[in-house]
């Protein structure tokens, strides 16, 4: 008995364990819920406690090791203690490894509660700050010669006043934005909603032709409920845990027949107006249409 519980059901444990580990790296699951940076950390976590079990269940046991006489843990000193030890180390991973869903559920998006301010989110990171874009008299500037440069401000020509045109034009579109084949800004949520506090940020996308994917949600707060919905996605910074939903709304002509969490690809055009006094982001739709999720389902 003293080698099955000091020899057997450690190793079992540690092997429960590597199982759940490595089954969720394997399957794509953790990275569902983690954030890309942690995702090796359960491959090697996964890998060493499989080695460890295999090592544990490979050694004898001495007679003598966590006798109930001599056993210094509390619950050790019993076999039913022992059994909880290891009900409890695996049983409760086991069943949330196995029986929790693949993702968020619609009341898991309404209790964490939708958030449409960029405010609280911290720093942006979908677009390096060294390479924002920079306004079209300072640009023209930096491409200026010498001469140019010092030379008195003239009054505007046609001649001068053609690139000012081709760089307000809306195909402008500094590089490091994607874009579809069809020659649609790639945008995510966040994109927007730092968008509304950055107005440097703002003129990368406002009045442009954009593509979001997304899931959709009713507005339930807005007054224009019969043409407006929430384009939602889950944003993370580690893991599940602080995951929280981020939403910009969608203006429409008719609301689209989807159920609520459906993935949909929105093209229309960004516009960031001023409602109630604070300045928002509305996308106006041109097409709605269903669509696959895609393969990073999160936001980092």
């Amino acid at each position: 008995m003293t080698s099955l519980f000091t020899r057997w059901i450690p190793a079992l444990s540690l092997g429960a364990w590597s199982a759940i580990l490595l089954t969720a790296h394997l399957s794509g699951r953790a990275s569902k819920f983690l954030h890309p940076a942690f995702r090796p950390g359960v491959l090697a976590a996964g890998m060493i406690l499989g080695f460890l079990s295999l090592l544990i269940a490979s050694r004898e046991t001495p007679p003598e090791c966590c006798a109930d006489a001599s056993c210094t843990h509390p619950l050790s000193r019993s076999r039913l203690g022992r059994w909880m030890m290891f009900g409890i180390l695996v049983v409760p991973a086991s069943f949330a490894a196995w029986l929790s869903p693949d993702t968020f559920s619609k009341q898991a998006f309404e209790q964490r509660g939708i958030t449409m301010d960029a405010t609280g989110l911290g720093d942006r990171r979908t677009a390096p700050p060294q390479q924002a874009p920079l306004p079209s008299d300072l640009a023209a500037a930096t491409t200026a010669t010498p001469a140019l440069e010092t030379a008195a401000p003239a009054p505007e020509t046609p001649q001068t006043a053609a690139p000012a045109e081709k760089t307000n034009a809306p195909d402008a579109v500094p590089d490091y934005l994607q874009r579809t084949k069809e020659g649609h800004i790639v945008t995510e949520v966040l994109d927007l909603l730092y968008s509304v506090q950055d107005s440097q940020l703002r003129k990368d996308f406002e009045g442009k032709t954009i593509q979001l994917i997304a899931q959709i949600m009713p507005d339930k707060t807005s007054e224009n409920e019969t043409t407006r919905f929430k384009a939602v996605r889950m944003f993370m910074s580690c893991c599940a845990a602080d995951a929280r939903p981020v939403a910009t709304l969608v203006e429409a002509k008719t609301l689209p027949d989807f159920a609520e969490m459906t993935w949909v690809k929105v093209i229309g055009t960004a516009t960031f107006p001023v409602e109630k006094g604070k300045r928002t982001a509305v996308i106006q739709a041109i097409s709605v249409e269903e669509t696959k999720p895609p393969e990073e389902a999160m936001l980092f």
